[in-house]
């Protein structure tokens, strides 16, 4: 996928946009370009589409209640294949996937949300078609932000503190979880580690963790006990999504290499960390 943007311009400029501009239409040759961008990631366990709501405008209803959405006509759908027998890596790929296109949609100018459970699957029915072995896993408004924030979506913003991220050393260590990694001995890749800082998550959960071994650098996640509760799950998407952010600022740096599972690698139970994946240069 080609980005206009560098990707460090795109992830910095990213926001969850609540409130949309009812007076200006997002251009055909823009919806266009996003809608080959789904087809072009489209795989086996999932697929992308986009829907249109125009009567949402008119009645002034919405597709969904969290964070409070308005003044959006057009929404991006993933749907995913509920016949997986992988639903962990079916929902890190499906994360690392619709974050490609959110920063498309980014670089595009145009504002999204993620939305996981809190739309209405419903209406979504009414305008894409689903096989039988489908499932709506997540949607987000499509358009352009209005100028003015309502204080409604600057109360949202605030409660799960979407303008503020964990800092530096919460997040990065060097081998075990007890030596914070220091900044300025990671080189460019310190770039890359700042971009996965400011990965979106659920409620800003933030679950993933970064160790620093000799062989690369090893990917975390904090493990969810609250259950399976949607289409995908939230903390495996979420780190799905700090991966992409990863690759593509390393991509983007010259900074060769690639995500390897390591089987040799073990959780932190004492941390309640389990391991996903390591960066590993080639």
């Amino acid at each position: 996928m080609k980005f206009n943007q560098t990707i460090v311009e795109i992830i910095t400029k990213r926001r969850s946009v609540r409130t949309y501009d009812t007076k200006k239409d997002v251009e055909l040759d823009k919806i266009k370009i996003i809608q080959d961008a789904m087809n072009e990631e489209k795989t086996k366990s999932f697929r992308f589409d986009i829907a249109t709501f125009g009567e949402l405008k008119k009645r002034k209803e919405r597709l969904g209640t969290y964070g409070f959405i308005k003044g959006a006509e057009l929404f991006m759908v993933g749907i995913i294949n509920e016949g997986s027998s992988d639903r962990k890596n079916q929902s890190i790929n499906f994360g690392r996937t619709f974050e490609r296109i959110i920063l498309k949609v980014t670089d595009l100018g145009l504002g999204t949300c993620w939305m996981v459970s809190t739309f209405k699957r419903k209406q979504l029915a009414q305008k894409i078609s689903l096989e039988d072995n489908e499932h709506f896993a997540i949607a987000s408004p499509l358009g352009y932000s209005a100028l003015k924030k309502r204080p409604i979506e600057k109360i949202m913003r605030r409660i799960p503190k979407s303008d503020q991220r964990k800092p530096w050393e919460d997040l990065f260590f060097l081998g075990d979880f007890t030596t914070p990694l220091v900044r300025e001995d990671t080189g460019e890749y310190g770039i890359a580690l700042e971009m996965l800082r400011l990965s979106p998550s659920a409620a800003n959960t933030q679950p993933w963790r970064i160790s620093k071994q000799n062989d690369g650098y090893d990917l975390y996640v904090m493990k969810d006990n609250r259950g399976e509760r949607h289409a995908i799950d939230c903390n495996y998407n979420d780190v799905g999504i700090a991966m992409c952010h990863f690759e593509l600022t390393a991509e983007e740096l010259g900074l060769t290499g690639e995500w390897k599972m390591d089987s040799l690698k073990n959780n932190f139970l004492e941390y309640n960390l389990e391991y996903i994946s390591t960066w590993k240069t080639t």
